[in-house]
């Protein structure tokens, strides 16, 4: 997808279907495994984030409903049963800040977000369950990527 934001190389179906899947894939992905003995890497969070990170940079992708866009964040952590050990978080971060760096979504709109997702994280752990602070942890992990990849770039 880098190469046709340069120089058109796909059609229109062609590349709204990349679009779409790349999306689809996050939401659809149970498999959250990163390295697995005697076959290699699955990674599909690691993997699905960049394929997302280069739809947000196209150029030609627009979002139809910026809140969706972000709720993959939740279907992702809805899907989890453990952290994240491969730093996972670091690269659906880095989806995400390309989303913002780009304009896809208002800094206004991704900021409501962070707030009621992390309200949800806290109050998830009034369950006093393991995945709950799994997802503590792995949502901590996601804000310091943020935290990292913005402060770099202070006008967004």
């Amino acid at each position: 997808m880098a190469i046709d934001s340069n120089q058109t190389i796909l059609t229109n179906d062609e590349r709204q279907t990349m679009f779409n899947w790349s999306i689809a894939y996050l939401e659809l992905e149970k498999d959250y495994r990163s390295f697995v003995k005697n076959k290699g890497w699955a990674h599909s969070i690691a993997h699905g984030s960049d394929f997302l990170a280069a739809t947000l940079q196209h150029p030609k992708f627009i979002i139809q409903d910026q809140i969706d866009l972000l709720n993959l964040i939740r279907t992702i952590f809805n899907n989890m049963q453990t952290t994240f050990v491969d730093d996972e978080e670091k690269r659906l971060a880095y989806a995400f800040f390309q989303g913002l760096k780009t304009q896809k979504f208002s800094t206004s709109t991704f900021i409501e977000f962070i707030n009621e997702f992390n309200t949800e994280r806290y109050q998830k752990l009034a369950n006093d369950n393991l995945l709950g602070w799994h997802q503590l942890s792995t949502w901590l992990a996601i804000l310091q990527s943020w935290y990292f990849l913005l402060e770099k770039r202070p006008e967004l």
